[in-house]
């Protein structure tokens, strides 16, 4: 489904001193990406938080921003990454570097492991990885081929490109941390699920969140069990909203989309999705099982608005689903298929 965040416009003050930049990215179904500058009252200096994938487009999108805000990118004081997918992370690199390589790239340990691992220092066996994992998920090897490859261009490879240059100045954040952005304290909160070490920021003196992609106000984030993630994503993911909604928290500032006003209301809203999309899923495995992931992701996402270059996301949103009932009793997975491919029945 094409996000309705590509109607937002380019720049936007969306809490006093904090600005959404919306930076294009060429994936199908996100067209956006929310990257936030705040800018330091006490002077020139301002803080960017997520960067978008380094595209020209991208690139065009910020050069735009900063020169209609009447800023200079050499007073950029630090770049914030709410984690390491290549839609935050890409253009933090390039940032770094238009800002003369002095901002420091703040990021969790966590996530900056993932991105040395996925992107900086790729290795050629992370294709077979994903494609073992595909086999796992039962899915036939003609369509393994399509999982990557979209209107003849390798997907990943392409992205990996959009994640470079890398940073040079990193420092790590952890959970409970605090920092200075656009003269306001900031605590770090780490939100797993979307990603191992994803973080959030809180600013407990004005009930504003900067929220990444764990809280989005018209879609849910991907919570896909990809090779070499922690176990159990969704259920890290899960018990991460209760903690989130505790927070006294009167605007959220997301990653992707509009702002979101009522807090407890939208967490509760993706509780409810995640709950009805764990039934759906026990029900099929209920009545078609034993089952593949493939077979039960067919069954649970319309493929055909989606691109092949989306598929991945269904099926290990579809993973991380079942994976979460096994763990919680209600499924067993059989690893014992001649095939290779896992299968889920009722426990």
């Amino acid at each position: 489904m094409p996000d309705p965040a590509a109607s937002l416009p380019l720049l936007e003050e969306v809490a006093p001193s904090i600005f959404r930049l919306t930076v294009p990215v060429p994936f199908s179904g996100l067209r956006v990406v929310n990257c936030h500058l705040l800018r330091d009252p006490r002077g020139h200096g301002w803080t960017a938080v997520d960067a978008g994938l380094n595209t020209p487009v991208a690139r065009d999108v910020w050069e735009t921003g900063i020169k209609e805000l009447g800023w200079s990118f050499s007073d950029l004081r630090q770049i914030v990454l709410t984690h390491s997918h290549p839609d935050h992370f890409g253009l933090a690199g390039w940032l770094q570097s238009r800002a003369g390589g002095a901002p420091t790239v703040w990021i969790s340990e966590r996530e900056w492991e993932i991105a040395r691992i996925v992107w900086m220092e790729r290795s050629p066996r992370r294709d077979a990885e994903l494609a073992a994992h595909a086999r796992r998920c039962g899915v036939a090897p003609e369509i393994i081929a399509k999982l990557r490859t979209t209107q003849g261009v390798d997907q990943e490879n392409a992205t990996n490109t959009g994640t470079r240059p890398f940073p040079q100045r990193v420092d790590f954040l952890a959970d409970g941390d605090t920092i200075e952005m656009g003269g306001r304290t900031w605590q770090a909160v780490h939100t797993p699920g979307h990603s191992d070490g994803h973080l959030a920021f809180f600013d407990e003196a004005c009930h504003l969140m900067l929220a990444g992609d764990q809280v989005l106000p018209r879609i849910t984030p991907n919570i896909g069990l990809w090779p070499g993630v922690e176990p159990d994503p969704l259920g890290r993911y899960l018990l991460s909203l209760p903690v989130l909604k505790k927070l006294s928290v009167d605007l959220a500032l997301p990653g992707h989309g509009p702002v979101i006003g009522n807090w407890v209301g939208r967490i509760e809203e993706i509780e409810q999705h995640h709950a009805e999309r764990l039934e759906h899923m026990s029900g099929i495995v209920q009545k078609h099982g034993p089952v593949t992931v493939w077979q039960v992701a067919e069954r649970s996402f319309d493929f055909f608005s989606l691109s092949p270059g989306e598929w991945p996301f269904a099926l290990v949103e579809t993973l991380s689903h079942l994976e979460y009932l096994v763990g919680q009793g209600s499924l067993e997975r059989d690893d014992n298929d001649n095939s290779g491919a896992w299968r889920y029945r009722l426990a």
